[in-house]
């Protein structure tokens, strides 16, 4: 859990890593949050790398949080289809990648669906038709948590860097 001030400086840091249940791993979360200032926050945000049982927990102890799927993630999660589908490291790879991203940087993640079941319908081979349907699963199930745009234009966060930075 990180707190930032209105300068969006970095105030407090909490870090915890545990091998746990889930109950008991939301409900030291919901502590180690209220701790580094949760509580007292007028804006609230819970970043996730799209994982469904990290949402779960997200709606059962804070459920006043803005949920955002991870950024980093996403790139991660859009480029593994790219790199199946034309080959890693190709220009065409990078191209339909980034063409995917700036839609969702936009805000425009509707865009970047449509282009995924596009191009599913297109290709033939089994493991690239895998791969775009891992992908559309993925974004279909982020969809309510990709508005980029309006996040940053709100000042959220929507990278977790700092804090996987900080547990490793």
């Amino acid at each position: 859990a990180i707190a930032w001030n209105a300068q969006g400086e970095r105030q407090r840091q909490r870090s915890f890593a545990r091998f746990l249940p889930l109950e008991s791993f939301g409900q030291q979360l919901f502590l180690e949050a209220h701790a580094a200032g949760y509580g007292r926050a007028k804006k609230r945000v819970f970043l996730g790398d799209g994982a469904h049982w990290l949402w779960e927990l997200a709606a059962l102890h804070f459920p006043e949080a803005t949920p955002i799927l991870d950024w980093y993630h996403l790139e991660e999660n859009v480029y593994k289809a790219a790199h199946a589908v034309f080959g890693e490291g190709s220009d065409a790879s990078k191209e339909w990648a980034k063409s995917r991203l700036d839609e969702c940087w936009e805000g425009q993640h509707r865009l970047s669906r449509q282009a995924v079941a596009t191009l599913r319908k297109q290709v033939r081979s089994p493991v690239k038709r895998e791969a775009l349907r891992t992908l559309a699963v993925y974004l279909k199930h982020n969809a309510e948590r990709m508005d980029y745009a309006q996040y940053r234009a709100a000042g959220l966060p929507i990278g977790s860097g700092p804090v996987e930075s900080a547990c490793k």
